[in-house]
């Protein structure tokens, strides 16, 4: 969604700055969602990842974050960043149960933030209700949600889009996937 655009831009943005930084996209959902994926590749993220779920209707939010938390757990990510909010149930809550099944620190409406890899740290600014502003300090790896106007998402050349194409995506079934039942 429009929000998870944010996220990528973010990781994009990180990996310029910090060189060594590999970018993952993913996405659940049905078949549809490798498209979703395929424009993340074309934004510039080095590996896709399309974790297939056919579910008809609603999924909730804690599915979805138990979905993601089952893949990347094992994976050893040093950041994990979202959108603020889902653009169809405007849900602003999977970014903190991903944090929360993971047992990881999390901070939501990132508008700002320092990265520090030698000490293992990020300092987020974000904000709170009222739009105020807060400042804190977390321990990675760690989970973001990102605030919508934190940056300027980039538009995939055509060139990048054409090439995305050739990327393979890592396609996991949902039933694949161990998760807790709510």
């Amino acid at each position: 969604n429009r929000f998870d655009e944010f996220a990528l831009e973010e990781a994009l943005l990180i990996r310029e700055s910090l060189s060594g930084t590999l970018v993952d996209a993913l996405s659940v959902g049905p078949d549809r969602v490798g498209d979703t994926v395929q424009r993340a590749l074309g934004m510039g993220a080095d590996h896709g990842i399309h974790i297939l779920d056919r579910s008809a209707g609603y999924v909730s939010p804690f599915t979805v974050a138990s979905l993601i938390a089952a893949c990347v757990g094992k994976r050893n990510y040093d950041l994990i960043v979202t959108g603020v909010m889902a653009e169809d149930t405007l849900a602003a809550q999977t970014g903190q149960l991903i944090a929360a099944l993971l047992d990881l620190p999390c901070a939501t409406s990132v508008l700002g933030r320092e990265i520090y890899p030698e000490r293992q740290e990020i300092v987020v600014e974000r904000e709170v209700e009222g739009g105020c502003r807060q400042t804190v300090r977390l321990t990675l790896p760690a989970v973001l949600t990102i605030h919508p106007g934190f940056n300027q998402p980039r538009y995939p050349s055509f060139s990048k889009v054409m090439r995305a194409r050739a990327y393979p995506q890592e396609c996991i079934r949902s039933e694949d996937l161990m998760i807790p039942q709510p």
